[in-house]
């Protein structure tokens, strides 16, 4: 089945063309950098209506990944499209959000991928970010109040991926192994959403939640190099193999674009 464009330059385009569609401005480079993003966005709109409308957006390995919903959730809610929102969600619900678990510390967790017939084995952190912020964004936008419970139930499952360093940072770590009911050792920076919990924290008044975003905010600041870059993940044990090391690293030495934008905008 082709896979719908649902990845997060995709979301990046589609909230960009909504945002600059509704801008005035007497420039006319600008109105027409407007024009083309809302013509981007249409496309990508009706694209990503009608991948869902033929099942699961499966890639090439055979998995569905709930970050691609996620993401189409996000784009949907921008957009205004509670039809796709509502089917995006909806095959969220079925086949990766963790309900009817006996596992508490898994329950409301996001399965990062699904395959008929595969075992669930881990979630995934950002998966799990990713559909709290879009359903409180989709409640802020629609006044659901159901969205707005779950959104808060999906958030609990998130920041019980983190823990607290010694020096009051909050961590969100990877991914929680279902099998064997333990936290992933490292973490992607970008795993890290203070955005979300403060967003949420803001709506809910919730002193705790203002607490961890800042602590997070603290975390994905320390990864930051220069020039806009960051470092893309963070294992405690690293500084135990390297001396002078404080845990945060890049594989291979590679810096990737889209990562330190995900990192700044969180």
């Amino acid at each position: 089945m082709p896979r719908p464009p649902s990845t997060l330059a995709t979301t990046v385009l589609l909230c960009a063309a909504v945002l600059l569609g509704g801008c005035t401005s007497p420039a006319s480079d600008a109105e027409t950098v407007s024009e083309e993003l809302e013509q981007l966005a249409s496309s990508y709109e009706v694209r990503l209506a009608d991948g869902l409308e033929t099942g699961l957006p499966v890639r090439d390995d055979g998995f569905a990944y709930a970050v691609d919903l996620g993401n189409t959730m996000s784009a949907a809610v921008a957009l205004g499209n509670r039809s796709l929102f509502d089917r995006a969600y909806g095959m969220i619900r079925a086949h990766f959000l963790r309900v009817d678990t006996g596992d508490p510390r898994a329950r409301h967790t996001v399965l990062w991928r699904y395959k008929p017939g595969t075992a669930p084995d881990a979630s995934g952190s950002k998966e799990t970010g990713l559909l709290a912020d879009a359903l409180w964004e989709a409640y802020e936008r629609w006044g659901n109040p159901e969205h707005r419970r779950m959104a808060t139930k999906v958030l609990d499952a998130y920041l019980r991926h983190g823990y607290w360093e010694t020096d009051r940072r909050f961590v969100v770590k990877n991914y929680y192994n279902y099998g064997t009911q333990t936290l992933s050792e490292n973490t992607w920076v970008l795993n890290q959403m203070p955005h979300t919990v403060r967003k949420i924290a803001c709506g809910t008044q919730d002193a705790s939640l203002f607490r961890r975003a800042n602590a997070m905010a603290r975390f994905a600041e320390g990864a930051y190099l220069k020039k806009g870059f960051s470092r893309e993940m963070y294992d405690k044990g690293i500084e135990t193999v390297f001396d002078g090391a404080d845990g945060y690293y890049s594989p291979n030495g590679l810096l990737k674009l889209q990562s330190s934008l995900e990192i700044a905008k969180a």
